[in-house]
């Protein structure tokens, strides 16, 4: 077998482009790790027509049923061994005054980074609820709120420096930042 690797730089349009040039080109399989996994439907339907194996990785692609598998790792377990570490290298047992994290969440439509963020939440909401642990960017709230669309880093970059900035008037920095 020959593999050819196609990098789509983080955009959409050309993961789509270079998804259906595979189908129309009949590759034997198509192994794709979705930049969005709602964006590649007509894409993969025309990999199924061609009766072209799809394989999903990381990011499970949905609306089709021309998936045939799908390779992960589980989310769940990484989001609490995160929030564990957390947890302990802040020592938030100890109730040693508020620790301050802020939270960036991956792509709101990706659920792989959705149950990275709820395992997460999870292990340190206990401590967001005593006061033990806390944020100051405060205008974000939830999941939909912390995540960067399309996990787009300039978008990340921008939120980080408003958050610094919330920070610089008090003169103080997060102790923990926690990013998908």
């Amino acid at each position: 077998y020959r593999v050819e690797i196609n990098y789509a730089g983080g955009e959409i349009q050309r993961q789509q482009m270079q998804t259906e040039a595979m189908a129309l080109n009949k590759y034997k399989a198509i192994l794709v790790v979705p930049i969005n996994v709602q964006a590649l439907g007509s894409e993969l339907a025309k990999a199924e027509e061609a009766g072209i194996p799809v394989v999903s990785c990381d990011g499970l692609l949905m609306f089709s049923d021309a998936v045939d598998y799908y390779v992960g790792f589980d989310n769940v377990k990484a989001g609490t061994l995160q929030g564990e570490y957390i947890r302990d290298a802040l020592k938030l047992d100890e109730n040693n005054g508020t620790k301050y994290i802020e939270f960036f969440a991956g792509d709101p439509d990706d659920c792989v980074a959705q149950l990275t963020y709820e395992a997460v939440m999870k292990v340190l909401q206990p401590y967001l609820g005593n006061g033990t642990l806390a944020y100051r960017d405060d205008t974000r709230q939830s999941y939909m709120e912390r995540g960067t669309m399309n996990a787009d880093g300039s978008t990340a970059a921008a939120r980080l420096e408003e958050i610094y900035d919330i920070y610089n008037k008090e003169n103080t920095q997060p102790d923990a930042v926690w990013c998908y």
